[in-house]
């Protein structure tokens, strides 16, 4: 009796710790390019986990990936979109969790093969009169954006990039998608929290953080381990004019009654600069953030910009959606980002994505940003000002005078060596007994 009850207790025991350590799970891992990648993770974590601790690996080199991450009651949400084929991995290191034994650290690793689900079908066509079957490849490849919500008003886009129709299921309705069609989907939640489920040739569960209207802004459950740190607005899209500098500003408000400090905004774009904030946020003030853009070509950019602080002893994040269009250098400052009724593929336009640039014309389209003529990535210079080189050479002039000035200086004061002595004073005397020199 004493062992069987021995055996129970381990199990439990055993038990216990298998449930503390920390997992990142995905909801699928057979992903497609394109499709909407959906994860959790869990654990009972000591530090909260940032959308910077998240990194992506194609082999050993890391990779930018669009993504985004919340927390809702202790349980992180994230999404991804890896829009090529490949082998990758993500990776979160040094997860400090507690279990039983006290404080341990874990590496949260998951490798996940992207690529295209090649499916068959056979149609049967008339070949000068005769019938023949004919065998054709195709793909049903599913993006839904964003993959969470956190609104008063929860809106979710889903997008066919597949080369053929896909039918969707959801809240008991069916519609049917073309290739490169989009659909937007509104509805109202019941609950604070609740996932939207969308099912076609696989499910999408799409975690949803409803906000009532008449709830207060700073609810500590949601929106990232928010504390009393309000933003405003709460998401920013941007038209930029290639090759002009374009600031937007951010209010960080202060609702609570403590101090917010240690205060690091950052954002992985590479048209944006954003400065250091050095001061603290004193209880029921507002800080204003400048944000300054500039690129040298048009192109697309969706990131977000993520702000970690800390109030008392705890910390929190904020992650605010940007949305930035560069327009041609010679483009009207009148020019509108309102997207226009129609489909990109309907002006035989192509779909840029974050970090493009695009070598014709850009605008606005239903379903995105729409290039006429081809996208393409930027290069780390592409992107941002091209101005190093001239610091560069200003530098390098600052440098070369204040060394010749230095050995100017040197030279003054520097004793003369003996030979240099001996040398000086004999052609003095010289000088005099040839009568050029006076003696004074």
């Amino acid at each position: 009796m004493i062992k069987r009850v021995m055996v129970v207790l381990v199990a439990f025991f055993l038990l216990g710790l298998v449930s503390a350590l920390p997992t990142l799970d995905l909801q699928k891992v057979d992903i497609q390019p394109g499709e909407t990648v959906l994860g959790t993770i869990n654990g009972a974590f000591v530090n909260p986990i940032a959308l910077k601790d998240i990194q992506f690996f194609e082999g050993a080199r890391q990779i930018n990936i669009e993504d985004d991450l919340m927390q809702f009651n202790g349980t992180y949400f994230f999404y991804a979109y890896f829009t090529r084929p490949g082998n990758f991995t993500i990776k979160i290191n040094n997860v400090i969790y507690r279990d039983s034994g006290g404080l341990n650290s874990v590496n949260l690793i998951q490798n996940l093969e992207v690529k295209e689900h090649l499916l068959n079908s056979s149609e049967q066509i008339n070949n000068s009169g005769n019938m023949t079957w004919l065998n054709k490849t195709f793909t049903k490849i599913l993006a839904v954006e964003p993959g969470f919500v956190i609104s008063s008003k929860p809106i979710v886009k889903l997008i066919n990039v597949g080369n053929s129709s896909i039918n969707v299921t959801y809240l008991n309705q069916t519609i049917s998608l073309n290739s490169g069609e989009s659909r937007e989907v509104s509805f109202a939640p019941k609950s604070n929290f609740s996932y939207l489920n969308f099912s076609s040739y696989a499910n999408f569960a799409i975690p949803i953080a409803y906000i009532p209207l008449n709830s207060p802004v700073n609810n500590s459950t949601i929106i990232n381990n928010n504390l009393n740190l309000i933003v405003d607005p709460n998401n920013l899209t941007l038209k930029v004019i290639a090759k002009n500098r374009t600031t937007a500003t951010i209010k960080l408000i202060n609702n609570g009654e403590n101090n917010i400090t240690k205060i690091v905004a950052s954002a992985n774009i590479s048209i944006l600069k954003i400065p250091e904030v050095k001061e603290n946020i004193s209880a029921k003030s507002i800080y204003e953030l400048n944000l300054t853009f500039y690129s040298d070509v048009q192109g697309y950019f969706k990131e977000n910009l993520i702000i970690n602080y800390s109030e008392g002893n705890l910390t929190g994040g904020l992650s605010i959606p940007l949305e930035v269009y560069v327009f041609p250098e010679n483009s009207s400052e009148n020019i509108t980002i309102q997207p226009s009724s129609n489909k990109c593929s309907s002006i035989a336009g192509s779909l840029c994505i974050s970090g493009q640039a695009c070598n014709g014309t850009l605008t606005r389209t239903d379903d995105g940003a729409c290039c006429i003529g081809n996208c393409y990535f930027l290069s780390t210079d592409d992107g941002g000002s091209s101005y190093s080189w001239i610091w560069g050479i200003v530098l390098f002039i600052i440098l070369g005078g204040g060394g010749y000035l230095v050995y100017k200086k040197y030279k003054k004061t520097t004793p003369k060596k003996p030979e240099e002595e001996i040398a000086k004073k004999s052609k003095l005397y010289e000088q005099r007994v040839s009568g050029g020199l006076s003696r004074s």
